[in-house]
């Protein structure tokens, strides 16, 4: 046996220096950093919108003009009932909103993936071929379509429009309990590696 032989190079993950590696562990995904935000969705089916109807045909609406001689009185009654029979007549379902969600995923990108990942779990090939298709088909056309409205976006003289499009892009947020930071002297430990990296290698 040659003791000389030299040992195998290190590949990968493992030739970053341990300071690199404690702070990759460190970072948490964009996913993981922030819980899921649930939020209630009406389903307004046609049998819904026609309960709706009957609900609101059926109403005696002089009964608000009776007992409310002031005008807001009458119209914050009115509005009232009305949020009261669509909570009545129409039903939520809940729908979960995750921070790495993209802005041009819809749900049925979302059906479509769940196709491909059955199709996967079947074994069949051919479905599974047509099934990925399907979806990276469906994803060019959402990202396309998401594109041309950020440009008509900006192509418009709405300031508001603009400012939601630039958050979009920048993936810009206001709220601070979204940002996972980092201990400082974790970071001036990192910048110090990498400057001597930089040194060693330029």
């Amino acid at each position: 046996m040659n003791e000389n032989k030299s040992k195998p190079e290190k590949r990968g993950i493992q030739r970053l220096p341990s300071v690199l590696l404690e702070q990759l562990l460190c970072t948490r995904q964009k996913l993981k950093a922030a819980k899921p935000v649930e939020k209630s969705v009406r389903t307004w089916s046609t049998e819904a919108i026609e309960n709706l109807r009957g609900c609101l045909d059926s109403t005696d609406w002089d009964i608000f003009k009776t007992n409310n001689n002031n005008l807001d009185d009458y119209a914050d009654a009115v509005t009232s009932y009305i949020s009261f029979c669509e909570e009545t007549c129409i039903s939520t379902r809940a729908v979960y909103k995750f921070n790495n969600c993209k802005p041009w995923f819809s749900a049925e990108l979302g059906k479509l993936r769940t196709n491909k990942e059955e199709a996967y779990r079947s074994g069949d090939r051919d479905a599974y071929k047509r099934a990925k298709y399907a979806l990276n088909k469906a994803v060019k056309t959402a990202k396309r379509r998401y594109k041309v409205e950020l440009e008509q976006r900006f192509s418009t003289n709405d300031c508001s429009s603009i400012w939601r499009g630039r958050q979009t892009i920048t993936n810009y947020k206001l709220k601070p309990d979204q940002v996972t930071f980092v201990s400082s002297p974790a970071a001036l430990k990192l910048l110090s590696v990498l400057a001597e990296l930089i040194t060693a290698n330029g």
